[in-house]
């Protein structure tokens, strides 16, 4: 071979091919992280979605149906009687008797419920806290003792805002924070 046709020969060399490699890396050393942080955050967001979904949904199923709905839920990281922690269900009220509306949910794994001021055993589940609304939408057991009701619910996960507050009013209104 000449040193001519050596010259027009293309390829990369070793140290090109590990310069490539260590740029990789490093990429892939900040992105990562920032990935799962933000995978971990928006699976804490689609919870809070989900539940706040579901208790606009049980408050226009009361109207709508003209009979009190709850929804039920137990608060806590571990539930007693070897519950799910962060399930839930939604009831109707039909002839004095209270119905399962679809069956259970669930927050995701790392989510659940913390804190609540609604009390325990006012509606249909048993050891379980309950918000039901009146069929003109209001929330008929709101506590009394503190000046805002509310549900609150954490994720396990570190992540910045891993914690949702939703304060519900008279009106069977409720914002989060």
């Amino acid at each position: 071979m000449t040193k001519q046709s050596r010259a027009t020969e293309s390829g990369y060399s070793l140290v090109e091919m590990l310069v490539v490699l260590a740029i990789v890396g490093v990429l892939s050393l900040v992105t990562v992280p920032q990935f799962m942080t933000f995978y971990k955050q928006n699976k804490m967001r689609t919870a809070v979605r989900q539940f706040t979904s579901d208790i606009r949904g049980a408050r226009q199923r009361a109207i709508t149906l003209n009979a009190p709905t709850a929804i039920s839920f137990t608060p806590g990281a571990a539930p007693s009687g070897g519950g799910v922690r962060g399930r839930y269900a939604i009831y109707t009220l039909n002839g004095g008797t209270w119905t399962m509306v679809g069956g259970y949910k669930n927050l995701d794994q790392a989510v659940y419920f913390i804190d609540s001021d609604f009390p325990v055993n006012s509606g249909p589940a048993d050891n379980m806290e309950d918000v039901i609304f009146l069929p003109n939408g209001t929330v008929a057991n709101l506590p009394t003792s503190p000046d805002t009701p509310l549900v609150v619910i954490k994720s396990d996960n570190k992540v910045p805002n891993n914690r949702c507050t939703l304060t519900f009013s008279t009106s069977g209104s409720f914002t989060s924070a």
